[in-house]
């Protein structure tokens, strides 16, 4: 009985680790980094390592916590071949909390915590 756990657990370890290496292999994730984070001034830089992909556009967001939009910005074909960008948050003035922003290009999105000081 003993034996027949050990080879169950074992074949599951192996499908597991298996259908994981697919799975990210599938998978488009897209990165990106902003600084300053928590933010205390007026300007955010936003790093990122996306490919220029016809047809397709990044979308930028900030909202706030109960998910309302209260900046969004689509990047230009130069924003994505630099590699960064920078918002200028002077007009929107964002109360001091907790943001949520997300990098979206319509089939995969990525989300990060954003802290406003």
């Amino acid at each position: 009985m003993k034996r027949l756990y050990a080879i169950i657990l074992i074949f599951s370890f192996f499908t597991t680790t298996a259908y994981c290496a697919v799975s990210a292999a599938k998978v488009s994730v897209l990165g990106y980094k902003m600084y300053p984070n928590p933010l205390s001034g007026d300007m955010l830089q936003i790093t990122h390592s996306l490919d220029i992909k016809q047809g397709v556009s990044y979308i930028f967001t900030i909202s706030n916590i109960i998910g309302q939009a209260v900046y969004t910005h689509t990047l230009t074909d130069e924003e994505v071949k630099k590699g960064n960008f920078t918002i200028n948050l002077e007009n929107i003035k964002l109360d001091k909390g907790f943001y949520l922003t997300k990098l979206s290009n319509g089939s995969n999105n990525a989300i990060q915590k954003l802290v406003v000081r």
